[in-house]
């Protein structure tokens, strides 16, 4: 599995723990919300847009401020 086939994974297939992260000054009140609102702007852009490639780097650095924070991820119930 290619990096971005994890990427990808990691934010369609599973779910963080719901938590309040500070980062600086951005403040995330919900984690699921987050993670659920940058999933969505991922899988609605043009694999080829240059805007699917910013997306794709906040998906990343969303990812490693969760296991920076030691926010677990859990499998989606389907």
């Amino acid at each position: 599995m290619t990096n971005y086939e994890k990427i990808i994974h990691y934010m369609t297939e599973k779910l963080p723990e719901e938590a309040t992260v500070v980062d600086g000054p951005t403040t995330y009140t919900s984690t699921t919300r987050a993670h659920q609102a940058l999933a969505r702007y991922l899988m609605a852009t043009n694999k080829h847009a240059p805007v699917h490639r910013t997306y794709m780097l906040k998906a990343f650095n969303w990812l490693v401020l969760l296991k920076k924070k030691n926010i677990q991820l859990h499998n989606i119930i389907k």
